[in-house]
């Protein structure tokens, strides 16, 4: 008689465990305070619109506070030492600062433009998003001179945009089973030499995607979270290395009571894609603005052209594999990188056993008093929703 307490015990605990297991979606290992995103674009000259080579892109962490309204060597001294991140142009008129620090849900900086004998131009204090899908795109037309001209101002009509923000081609939808939520509006993601949010330096035919939320980011190189791909008979598995497109609270293939945003979305269905097809929230995304195209996920190189041989932005079915009871199914994903030191992350199976092997020896422990030699963690605190 004194065996069935125990067992009614233990049957609780595992229960009351698997059931909060179930209702707490996965987290990223990603620290959100160590995304990082990209600023990107270019400097020309205002009457010819030819590139200017070596002028000097600065990132400053704070609105512009010049009231000058001609720039100097001083003042240019004084934004290099105040700035977070600079870059030279090439001999394009092109830059790319990567690695931008981009805390959670992001972080604005001012961005300032100078070459020799034109005038100094500046953004200010524009929204740097996490990762190299959401990149900001910045335009610089500098006149020749001493003129210090502030190109945008909080509240004016917009002269810059982030890379995902285009309008494109939509391919009908015409595939069977887009009813059972897992059929995505895919487009390529490219921008090699860019830093996805997780800090991985884009290469060329990479392979990896961008998801739009930050709860499915694996760790820099790892494979926490994988996606299986299929499109016109080719299939492929790759991990999720960015953020985006559109936004970063779309955890889309939640069910409605677990996803972060949008609850009275179907489970599935991306937002973006319910903004553009049919104004959804007034037709923009998180961050208010328009949605242009619908895609809810981004394909690095070598998994868009080369594995799944796709010639344009399609619907493409997308299983996500941490959902699954066996995340390592399927075909395996060539690693262009593979590095004897990666340690793979345990699969959903494997975490499971270790979940109940835990729960019985903590029951142990409740019933006998006596330690079972357990490794006491500190429990994470639960992810609040963030209501807008």
């Amino acid at each position: 008689m004194k065996k069935v307490p125990a067992l009614f015990l233990w049957s609780w605990l595992a229960a009351s465990c698997w059931s909060v297991m179930l209702a707490r979606p996965l987290r990223s290992p990603v620290n959100e305070n160590e995304y990082v995103g990209n600023v990107v674009g270019s400097v020309v000259d205002a009457r010819t619109r030819q590139g200017i080579s070596k002028a000097t892109v600065i990132l400053i962490s704070q609105p512009w506070q010049s009231r000058s309204s001609l720039w100097t060597t001083d003042l240019r001294n004084r934004l290099i030492a105040s700035s977070s991140r600079r870059e030279e142009t090439d001999s394009r008129g092109q830059f790319l600062i990567n690695h931008v620090p981009t805390p959670y849900p992001f972080k604005a900086y001012t961005v300032v433009a100078v070459a020799r004998g034109y005038g100094l131009q500046v953004f200010d204090y524009l929204p740097v998003l996490p990762g190299a899908v959401m990149s900001l795109e910045c335009e610089f037309a500098l006149t020749q001179g001493t003129a210090v001209t502030t190109v945008f101002r909080q509240g004016s009509r917009k002269p810059y945009r982030y890379s995902h923000e285009r309008t494109l081609r939509i391919p009908s939808r015409s595939l069977p089973d887009w009813k059972d939520g897992r059929m995505v509006f895919a487009t390529r993601e490219g921008l090699v030499g860019r830093t996805t949010a997780n800090g991985h330096v884009i290469r060329p035919r990479d392979r990896f995607v961008a998801l739009p939320s930050r709860r499915s980011l694996s760790g820099k190189g790892g494979r926490e979270f994988q996606v299986r791909l299929t499109h016109k008979g080719k299939s492929v598995v790759a991990p999720v290395w960015d953020i985006g497109p559109w936004n970063v609270r779309d955890d889309h293939w939640s069910p409605s009571s677990q996803r972060e945003r949008w609850r009275d979305l179907p489970q599935g269905l991306p937002q973006a894609q319910a903004a553009f097809q049919d104004g959804y929230n007034g037709g923009q995304d998180e961050f208010g603005r328009q949605v242009k195209n619908p895609a809810g996920i981004d394909l690095a190189d070598g998994v868009f052209w080369d594995d799944l041989r796709m010639r344009d932005n399609d619907w493409i079915r997308v299983d996500y594999l941490w959902t699954t009871s066996d995340n390592a199914s399927g075909p395996a994903e060539q690693d262009p990188y593979p590095s004897p030191k990666e340690k793979r992350a345990p699969s959903r199976r494997s975490r499971v056993s270790s979940i109940f092997a835990e729960i019985l020896r903590t029951a142990k422990v409740v019933l006998t008093g006596k330690s079972a030699g357990l490794n006491h963690a500190r429990p994470q605190p639960d992810e609040r929703v963030n209501a807008n």
